[in-house]
């Protein structure tokens, strides 16, 4: 309805101090500024401006309708700012899921800069291994490792997750290198557990690894002697 927007038409109307002037200011003609002040006069039942060919000027009726329409349009400008700054503000309930080992080391501190930044954020992180999704359980986010399931969601990939073939010197020394994929079968293989995933396969190329690989890729499924959902206690397990 446009008469909710009189008091800013009015206290513009009463600064520019003529109706040519609010003319200009508003991109209309003068005949339309006078014929809005006299529908406003005639919704109100009063006259509010005395008015020339050069000048305008209050009735006692227009000084108390400019005082209030001028705190009206005052109060309705700062709500809107406010408004329009709360887009800006992150503020609310985040709750993230994610992987045990990788969540603690990398997601975990991540969560604390990103507070840091949005101080009326509350934040809530889950860690397990347990597969979850968004239409099941009470998470805004999924920080997931590995294929993602069929899913209708929006998935934005953070990094790789590349592996590497290593073991420590004192391993090495003992039982000598594997020098193919096959014969990582006679040595004892550590594996990091992760979802549903089949990680017993594991999977070569020849620029990834300095075994012998005659093909592009090379898949053999190891069988391992120590495995774990937790990746620090993996890396523990491969540095002893």
């Amino acid at each position: 309805m446009k008469h909710l927007d009189d008091p800013h038409f009015f206290v513009m109307l009463v600064k520019e101090k003529s109706m040519a002037a609010a003319a200009r200011k508003l991109n209309v003609t003068p005949p339309a500024v006078t014929q809005r002040l006299q529908q406003l006069e005639a919704r109100i039942g009063v006259r509010l401006l005395d008015r020339t060919t050069r000048r305008i000027s209050l009735t006692d009726e227009g000084e108390l309708y400019f005082e209030r329409a001028a705190q009206l349009a005052t109060d309705y400008d700062e709500m809107i700012e406010t408004l329009r700054s709360r887009r800006s503000l992150v503020r609310g309930r985040l709750r993230v899921h994610a992987t045990l080992g990788f969540g603690r080391q990398y997601i975990a501190p991540a969560l604390t800069r990103f507070h840091a930044m949005y101080p009326e954020l509350e934040i809530a992180l889950t860690l397990s291994d347990r597969r979850v999704t968004l239409d099941a359980e009470s998470v805004d986010m999924i920080i997931h490792i590995g294929e993602l399931p069929d899913s209708s969601h929006v998935a934005i990939p953070l990094a790789p997750n590349n592996r590497i073939l290593c073991a420590s010197p004192a391993y090495l020394k003992k039982r000598g290198a594997p020098l193919t994929p096959d014969d990582l079968n006679e040595h004892d293989c550590v594996m990091l557990r992760q979802n549903e995933e089949d990680v017993t396969m594991w999977r070569f190329t020849p620029a990834q690894t300095r075994l012998r690989i005659k093909e592009k890729e090379t898949a053999v499924r190891i069988c391992p002697i120590l495995s774990s959902n937790d990746g620090d206690v993996v890396r523990q397990w491969a540095l002893a």
